[in-house]
């Protein structure tokens, strides 16, 4: 996941750089998932590209893993940026919704990004959830089953 991730960011990193933005990477080198690379590769994407478009000059993105239960890592992208108004709330994952907020260099969105995301966890069965604080920014949290060690033994 790290190294994912990292890949992602150097992507990202013009675009933040623009903002003063500092991208963060505390993802543990060893942090592994069961997922599909490419779908959690486009939502992270996604994830880190709303968080700096809606992000103010001078902040950072924080992207961080954490161990949840025995058998789940989470994977969260935290920004502190302009947050979600409530009445857009129900707008959010909503691809019929024509609703977008521009972000804080008046950046213009699609209103796609999340949408997809959310279509990408429920065919990879991730949990998807968000911590929204208006004003104070957004915290997107990815659930992916962890891992397992296999023990490989030979016959002969």
């Amino acid at each position: 996941m790290h190294e994912l991730l990292e890949d992602i960011l150097l992507v990202a990193v013009n675009t933040a750089h623009n903002k003063n933005i500092i991208l963060i990477n505390n993802i543990r080198e060893e942090s592994s998932v069961y997922a599909d690379s490419n779908m959690v590769r486009t939502i992270l994407r996604n994830l880190v590209s709303n968080a700096i478009k809606y992000s103010y000059e001078n902040s950072e993105v924080v992207i961080y893993d954490s161990d949840y239960q025995e058998n789940t890592l989470k994977i969260t992208v935290s920004d502190s940026g302009m947050g979600i108004k409530a009445e857009e709330l129900s707008k959010l994952f909503n691809l019929t919704a024509k609703s977008t907020t521009l972000g804080t260099f008046r950046e213009k969105g699609t209103c796609l990004g999340l949408a997809l995301c959310k279509e990408f966890v429920e065919k990879t069965e991730v949990l998807y959830g968000q911590n929204l604080n208006i004003k104070k920014g957004v915290c997107f949290t990815l659930h992916f089953p962890k891992v397992k060690k296999v023990n490989l033994f030979v016959c002969s």
